[in-house]
This record gives C-alpha cells, structure tokens and sequence, in this order.
C-alpha cells in the first residue's frame, strides 16, 4: 500500500477497535469467573462484599433537564452488599452509609466505609475470610485502599478483585433495595485529624493495569487478570497510612432480618438430547411460559426467573448457565466461517512466497491483557496545523468542526507536499481535546488582560488624585 490510499487509516482504525472490543469481551468473562468462583465455593465464616457509590441521592425536582442534572451538588451514599452462607443459604446484608455533608468521594473515604462494613460483620457473625468486589474506580483501586484494609483487617481481607471496565459489575442490582426493612442505613460524618502525620506510601505500580489482589503476611500477590500465571508478589513496606474516623450522627435499628436468597425458581433446564450440536439443523425456540417473565441480561445465559428477587440474587452471584453459540444467528455465523475456511482451502498453486503472505500468523499470548498505553505528544506540525484551525474559528466566528479537521488531515498539502503521514493523523477526540485546551487557555488570558487593564485604570486614577491634592497643597 502506498501514502495516496487515504483509506488505510480508517480500515488501521477499524480494525484495532474490533481488536480492543474483543479483548475487552475476553477480559470481561475472565474477570467475571472471579466473582462466580468466590460465590460458588463460599463457605460458612466466608463474606463476599461487593461495593459501590449510588448516584447523588436525592434529585431536587421530579423532572429536570440536563443543564440542571449535571454537576448538581447532592448526597454522597456508599452501598455495599455483604454475602454469606448458611446451611446452603445465601444470606444477604446491605449496608447504606449517607453523608451528612459534601464530602469528596477518595480513597480514604472509601476505605474506612469499607472497613466500618466488615468490622460490625464480624460483630454480628462469625467472619474468618472476606473477599470484595468492586469496580475500577480510582477510590477503590488505589495504593491506599489496598494498604488501608490490609492494615485494619490483616487477618480477614483475602482477596480484593475488579471487575472489567463497563461490563455491569452487579453492585447496583446487588444493592436490593426492593426488600425493605433488610438493609442496615447509618447516616455518618468523616472525622479529619489535622495532626496526623501525612505519610507518603509508594504507590503499586502500573495499579491500573492490575485485576486482581490477593493479601497474606509475605505480601500482596497481583494478577492482571484472574487466573493469569503465578502472579507478582508485591512484599509488604511497613508503611502506616492513616485512616479517617467515623462520626455516627444516626443509625437505624441493626436488629434487622438478613435477606435470605431463596431457591433459584428458574425453569427446568433443558434434555441433554437438546444440546447443541454444530451439525444439526437449528432446533426451533422453546416457547416461554408465562410464569419465568425474568431473563438474566447476559445474552449466553439460558436461566429465566418467576420474580424480579431472584433474577437480582442470580446477577449477584453471577451463577450464569452459559451455552455457546445457542441461537440460530450464532449458528449461521458459524455455519458462514465454515464456508469461508473451506473457499480459502482451495487455493491454487503459486510461488513459495505468496503462501508465506497467506500463512496464518498465531497471536502471541496475553494479547487481551489490559496494557497502559503511552502518552502521544503532538509534534510541531499538528500543533501548529491545529493552531490554524482554532484561529480561523476564532476570527470568523465559526468554528472548526473536529471531527472535519481530522478527516481533512490525510489531504492537506503544504509545499506541493502531503504535510502529514499516517502515523501523524489525529482523531477526533484529539481534535477536540486541544481546541478545548486552546479555549481555555484564551479564556485566562482574556481574565488576566482584563485584570492588567483594571490595575493599569486604577493606577491611573490614583495618580490623577495625588497630582489634584498636591495642586492644592
């Protein structure tokens, strides 16, 4: 391919995008094994404690639009679900912590609200293990989350896993706040002590690529990804961070029956003589009885529910029934590859070069790990091109579109020549990233003109007054 097929960055672009979807559905369903291990091997004086941050509680009018909804000062609450076992039983205990006062949702926020959870726990029952499950926000993967419940609970926090990003991790419908009167709520205010010593724990490193944290007295063992290899052990430093403290202003009576999950009412599961079977004919679909209404929202689970509870217990414990390929439009889509691969087996006979270019490459393996990509610095030319656009908006008054500007990139000429190659093409969002970056920064310059011309009038002025008084003197 040559620099004038202008459509080689589009199919470059489309293709690493199919290629980070499907690593992000592969790293998805491993991640999601972690939470359905946990749950199906738990045992009695085991806790599974899944966290999360609710949306700002409560909205101040019935209906607003958007202008009013974002960035709207409301209450921060903490929810996190705790699981234990029984003769059986699933047994469900909710906790709801709601702050009295605007407080910034960090990581030591988040730790001591954890740690809270798990210490009346064990208060009312007997708890030797605790495994939690969270999502990847930076207040609860971070260096001092990890150390702060090692440190307040070195004896019971086992595992700390995350799920994948924007893949559903359960915790609001784990939240089951359909069953009142089963959930423990503490309205609470964090306690800062100025005094304490700030002290600078060295953070984990490359934490946001990690997925999985397992603690013991040798140190903290990382995967980043679940069941990846042996995993890194990370020793313990001896380093004491310091935890806030919490101020109980009310609490409901904690006297309160757990919820117990009930029997998975889900319908009988189908005949082994209707597995599937790539070379059978497509079986027609089961018609669904009128009492299993509730299907789980994993579209390869087969499991359907009598009541909304239950359809909420199966997501918590992501006990999914999971069969490949069991719709028709997925068995086409295979019965179509079949084809494909057999039209590529009948391939005339060419030189031994054209079949090294037809061999099939084997990808490397950890190719869907999560990787930290690498900062990107504009060079000259882009800055300078970009620069360009900007004022043109700025001088007519209409404004560059970016998503145009990156799509106008491949064919700028300067000199009679292309300006850009390839791999100097911008997309849209860094189009639009550095026109916001330019647009703030006029905005402050505007601030500080109007600041220098404001100083510069008052001097003015205050000469003007001193040269009238002296007139007089």
């Amino acid at each position: 391919m040559n620099e004038d097929n202008h459509g080689v960055p589009g199919v470059e672009k489309s293709v690493n995008a199919i290629k980070e979807l499907k690593s992000h559905i592969l790293r998805a369903k491993v991640q999601d094994s972690a939470r359905a291990d946990i749950t199906s091997n738990l045992k009695e004086g085991e806790m599974f404690l899944v966290a999360d941050w609710a949306m700002k509680f409560l909205p101040r009018k019935f209906r607003e639009g958007q202008t009013d909804w974002f960035g709207k000062r409301g209450i921060n609450w903490h929810i996190a679900v705790c699981a234990t076992k029984k003769d059986d039983n699933y047994i469900l205990d909710t906790y709801v912590y709601i702050l009295d006062a605007q407080t910034p949702q960090d990581s030591q926020l988040t730790a001591v609200l954890m740690v809270d959870t798990v210490k009346d726990m064990v208060n009312r029952k007997r708890i030797d293990k605790v495994h939690i499950w969270s999502d990847n926000a930076d207040c609860y993967k971070s260096t001092f989350t990890i150390y702060a419940l090692y440190q307040e609970l070195p004896n019971l926090i086992k595992s700390y896993n995350f799920c994948e990003a924007q893949d559903g991790k359960a915790p609001a419908i784990a939240i089951d706040l359909q069953q009142k009167g089963k959930y423990r709520v503490r309205v609470v205010t964090p306690v800062i002590d100025a005094d304490a010593e700030k002290i600078h724990v060295k953070p984990i490193s490359n934490i946001s690529t990690l997925s999985n944290f397992e603690f013991s007295s040798d140190g903290l063992t990382v995967w980043r990804a679940y069941k990846s290899g042996p995993g890194k052990l990370i020793p313990w430093k001896n380093n004491v961070v310091t935890c806030l403290q919490l101020n109980v202003v009310h609490t409901w009576s904690s006297d309160v029956i757990p919820a117990i999950l009930p029997p998975d009412d889900e319908s009988e599961a189908h005949d082994e003589s209707e597995a599937h079977d790539e070379s059978a004919q497509p079986a027609l679909k089961r018609r669904k009885t009128s009492d299993h209404v509730f299907h789980c929202s994993n579209e390869d689970c087969d499991r359907s529910f009598r009541t909304m509870t239950s359809l909420d217990n199966h997501l918590l414990l992501g006990n999914c029934n999971v069969h490949v390929e069991k719709k028709v439009v997925d068995r086409c889509k295979v019965m179509y590859n079949v084809k494909l691969q057999t039209i590529n087996a009948i391939t005339i006979q060419s030189d031994d070069a054209e079949k090294e270019n037809t061999t099939e490459v084997p990808e490397e393996r950890g190719w869907a790990l999560k990787v930290k990509k690498p900062k990107v610095l504009f060079t000259d030319a882009q800055k300078q091109y970009l620069s360009e656009k900007f004022n043109i908006g700025k001088i007519t008054g209409n404004k560059e579109d970016p998503a145009k500007v990156s799509r106008d990139m491949p064919y700028v000429l300067k000199d009679g020549q292309k300006r850009f190659t390839r791999e100097h093409f911008l997309t849209t969002s860094q189009v639009a990233s550095y026109f916001s970056r330019l647009a703030l920064k006029d905005r402050k310059n505007d601030i500080q003109d109007q600041n220098d011309f404001t100083a510069a009038s008052a001097d003015k002025k205050l000469f003007g007054l001193k040269k009238q008084i002296l007139s007089h003197v």
